[in-house]
């Protein structure tokens, strides 16, 4: 009733949407009455980074505000908290995350391209395109195979993000272990290093166990740990 949505323990968030004073609510909850009370609606750009665990730079991964996209024939979203977003999206940029629906990896990483820096953007599609089987560890299988992201970039060609994308997709390399290896990779070859080999093996010439390094120069007897 009425008087239960006026009571103090209860704080209103946006129109429509009262959550209770002094409660942490993870992601998720904030999201969901968004999308109960716009069901057109779909969760994107950084908030859907954030679903997916896209790693983004500090001030991208600690922005409150919720991303959400409507039809481009549909109103603009004006609530609070929300930044909305108008576009065309296909049924395959259109995911399910935990019962959310979100756009999907691909389609979330080119939409950052008109966000993000350069170097971060290389972060992301390292950790979206990262695989590797070594002696130890768990095998990493990739999000999106680099082949796919590629093809999905050329897709979007003649767009601001996907001209973006396409600059970042030059620098994205299979194997990274970590976003800050990305980062170290590209300053350092920006300092007029050589490009180092990520996720580097090194062999033994006295039958020890094969070693991997985060970035190793075989030609340079060099190795880099982040």
């Amino acid at each position: 009733p009425r008087k239960r949505t006026r009571a103090r323990d209860l704080r209103t968030v946006s129109r429509g949407i009262r959550v209770p004073v002094g409660v942490d609510q993870s992601l998720a909850q904030r999201i969901r009455p968004y999308l109960a009370l716009l069901p057109d609606a779909v969760v994107s750009d950084v908030t859907a980074a954030k679903l997916h665990g896209i790693p983004l730079p500090t001030g991208a991964a600690s922005e409150e505000l919720l991303h959400l996209t409507r039809p481009l024939d549909r109103p603009g979203i004006q609530r609070k908290g929300v930044r909305g977003h108008r576009r065309r999206l296909s049924v395959s940029e259109v995911v399910l995350v935990d019962g959310m629906v979100t756009t999907s990896i691909c389609r979330t990483w080119i939409d950052l391209a008109s966000r993000l820096e350069l170097d971060h953007l290389v972060a992301a599609a390292d950790w979206i395109i990262s695989e590797h089987q070594r002696g130890f560890g768990t095998p990493r299988t990739p999000k999106i195979p680099a082949d796919e992201l590629k093809g999905y970039v050329r897709s979007r060609q003649g767009t601001r993000s996907a001209r973006n994308a396409a600059a970042a997709l030059t620098h994205m390399r299979v194997g990274v272990d970590s976003p800050p290896e990305s980062l170290l990779r590209l300053r350092m070859v920006r300092g007029g290093l050589p490009e180092f080999t990520v996720n580097c093996r090194i062999e033994s010439p006295r039958g020890h166990r094969t070693l991997w390094t985060d970035l190793g120069s075989p030609t340079y007897r060099v190795c880099v740990e982040y």
